[in-house]
């Protein structure tokens, strides 16, 4: 819902004079002289005479009229419920009958005072009809019900609704049932269909069927900041700033660039600025280009487009050349301009744009009319790319607070979402909100992403492009993952290395009853263990002995838990497969059944802390460490393989904090999974927007995507 505009621009006006007035006839030890004439403020809305008609209300505007009636009636009860109440306590606190007097009388002011307002003069004429109450006539005219003013705390007579022209039929039929209210958009629902457009986008008249209309930030918004802060970038350009001095941008003011974007024209403005997806139903193109067409020099004078300029097309002084074949040629027909750029999209070695990727990207003219006339649908969502610095996505996050908040909409219906320019399936990506089977299968499809990246050699590094797995060799890695899928190397001891003989290598923890898996974050697991021994849920000791403490504490509570802390063994994420595979069979050390549950639900996992993981080597404010992959990383990469390998993996997003999953294993998922660990990070390079120049193909990812932020 967009923001309510205030309906009387005197309200605040009268309503300083209305507490003035009464704080006047309220404070008794205030001197008489000097004190202003006496005199009944008018209620806003209030018509001169108590029988005047109401002039007809339009239907745009009656929602709007109805909200502001009833914030002023709640303001006007909140003061008059005050002043009886400051009556009141001068009452109590008087020592004398003296005061006791004046505190009565000036209660009674106070409630006199109320009724003369919120009961306007005229209650009956000289026929016994109730007169036409000009609130009441107002409340109608808006549009409410009787079941709505009697719902809201309005108290009005039969006779008075009758007055007001309510029918025998309101006034006496029961009230309705209430209206539900409608579900909140299914985000991944969008994300899917944005991802649809990207994969399916042809050239074609219709951009709806071109691809993803987007708009990157550039040098216009950043401009901005110096005239308005740069707090709303979904505007444009204001032609005149506070000081209605002339701003340098006002001959750009009628046109905002964007770019089509689809799995055939993957050339997107910047790899690294943030931007909008745009409704294309709500977009009104003026031209394009095939290429960066230097739109600034096609200027309107006065700006706006008509019969003889076209903004960022064609000039005033160029209506005769309009989009016809000179200089950098632009095209009224769409499907013409992305068959072209199809065709031919040379890297611009000069980097003629400025933008340091080669120019490769289309230029889509729309005009900034029809942009603002249909705000707030005119933006679907707000996005960063992957490769943005950490400024870059804090000021996306920064938009898309401040565009959701300017229009009264939630994150549901205009999401903030990461485009992984590195997945030609599915770049847009949710980046926040519960962990789901569709937000694993983004993470999943994503084939340079964090999550494939994670299973390097050396724990907690991620691996570059064309580096091998944790697998080992093509001979080794057939071993490893048959061994994996059958669980023939379950029975060794999953917390050598812990403290005590729990830590050695022959050794198998002593459960005392059968011992389900555990999964969760480090800080849960051991929150979970001590609220089953019924011990201090917080780890005080020193840092270095909290997996020994963990390990023997669960061990303890018979939860079976992954704590491989040996020099012989190290972890990684090969030996955390491993372990899962046990779990899933139940054939962990004292298992019994493939029992497992988790000590934090999968659902309350939020992708948010899959993006910008916090956990040790990260830091909230710094991210990670160049190169590296956090430890709360590995819990998300879990769940989404269980979800992967399990047939009935759907149902972990069902599970509260400890219910058991039982998963059935799908052998040939799991092969399926093999198979793309085994090719990940080896086919194909990343396509070429995600590049630092723009060119087509580089052997390795750009040290941004080193970062282990995703």
């Amino acid at each position: 819902m967009r923001p309510i505009p205030v309906v009387s621009s005197d309200f605040d006006s009268e309503m300083s004079n209305f507490e003035s007035d009464i704080e006047s006839v309220t404070l008794q030890r205030r001197p008489l002289e000097g004190r202003r004439e006496r005199r009944k403020p008018r209620r806003p809305g209030m018509w001169a005479g108590s029988h005047v008609k109401p002039p007809t209300m339009d239907p745009a505007t009656r929602q709007t009229v109805r909200q502001q009636l009833k914030q002023q009636t709640t303001a006007w009860q909140m003061i008059a419920r005050r002043e009886v109440s400051m009556s009141s306590h001068q009452t109590r606190q008087s020592g004398t009958g003296l005061k006791l007097i004046g505190g009565t009388i000036v209660l009674l002011f106070g409630v006199a005072g109320y009724f003369l307002y919120a009961f306007p003069a005229g209650g009956t004429d000289t026929t016994g009809q109730a007169a036409l109450d000009p609130k009441l006539a107002e409340l109608k005219e808006a549009g409410y019900t009787v079941h709505e003013l009697r719902s809201e705390g309005y108290e009005y007579s039969t006779k008075q609704l009758r007055a007001a022209g309510f029918s025998e039929e309101e006034l006496t039929n029961p009230p309705p049932p209430p209206v539900p209210h409608p579900p909140a958009p299914d985000v991944a629902l969008l994300v899917k269909e944005i991802n649809s457009q990207y994969a399916n986008g042809k050239p074609s008249p219709r951009l709806e069927e071109a691809g993803v209309l987007i708009h990157q930030l550039d040098a216009m918004d950043d401009g901005r900041r110096s005239i308005d802060g740069g707090r709303t970038p979904w505007l444009p350009c204001p032609a005149r700033d506070a000081f209605n001095v002339e701003t340098w941008c006002r001959p750009f003011s009628d046109r905002f660039s964007a770019s089509v974007v689809s799995s055939r024209l993957p050339f997107f403005f910047s790899s690294r600025k943030s931007g909008f997806v745009l409704d294309p139903a709500h977009a009104s193109m003026l031209c394009s280009y095939p290429r960066d067409g230097g739109s600034m020099h096609r200027l309107c004078e006065p700006p706006g487009a008509s019969s003889s300029c076209s903004p960022g097309c064609w000039g005033t002084h160029e209506q005769q050349h309009h989009c016809q074949r000179w200089m950098v040629p632009c095209y009224t027909d769409l499907e013409e301009m992305l068959a072209l750029h199809e065709k031919r999209h040379p890297f611009d070695e000069l980097d003629e744009c400025e933008q340091g990727n080669g120019c490769m990207y289309n230029e889509v003219i729309l005009d900034a009319a029809a942009w603002v006339a249909a705000l707030p649908k005119t933006i679907r969502a707000v996005f960063f790319p992957s490769s943005a610095s950490v400024a870059e996505e804090q000021r996306a996050r920064e938009i898309h607070r401040d565009y959701i908040e300017s229009y009264g909409l939630s994150a549901h219906e205009v999401p903030l979402l990461r485009l992984a320019v590195t997945n030609p399936a599915a770049p847009f990506e949710e980046t926040s909100g519960p962990l789901s089977s569709g937000k694993c299968d983004a993470m999943l499809d994503d084939a340079h992403g964090k999550l494939w990246r994670m299973w390097g050699r050396e724990s907690w590094r991620l691996r570059e492009m064309g580096e091998g797995g944790c697998w080992g060799t093509a001979d080794q890695a057939a071993d490893y993952f048959a061994q994996t899928l059958s669980g023939s190397e379950c029975d060794v001891n999953w917390y050598e290395g812990a403290s005590g003989s729990l830590g050695e290598q022959q050794s198998r923890p002593q459960f005392t009853q059968p011992a389900p898996a555990l999964l969760g974050f480090d800080d849960t697991i051991f929150i979970f263990c001590s609220q089953v021994l019924h011990r201090q849920t917080w780890f005080s000791g020193e840092a270095s002995l909290f997996n020994s403490e963990v390990a023997n504490r669960c061990v303890e509570a018979n939860q079976n838990i992954l704590r491989l802390v040996s020099q012989r063994v190290p972890w990684n994420m090969c030996q955390n497969l491993r372990w899962v595979m046990c779990a899933a069979r139940g054939k962990l050390p004292g298992q019994d059944s493939s029992r497992m549950h988790f000590a934090t639900a999968p659902k309350a996992l939020d992708v948010d802390t899959w993006y910008r993981p916090t956990s040790w080597p990260c830091d909230e404010g710094q991210g990670c460490p160049e190169g590296l992959y956090s430890v709360g990383d590995v819990y998300f990469v879990e769940i989404c393989l269980l979800r992967e390998i399990c047939a009935n993996g759907d149902d972990l997003f069902h599970l509260d904090r400890g219910g058991i999953f039982e998963c059935n294993v799908d052998d040939a998922a799991f092969q399926s999974l093999a198979e793309k660990l085994q090719q990940s990070l080896r086919l194909h390079p990343p396509p070429p927007p995600i590049t630092s120049d723009g060119r087509p193909a580089l052997p390795m990812l750009p040290k941004e995507h080193t970062t282990g932020l995703g």
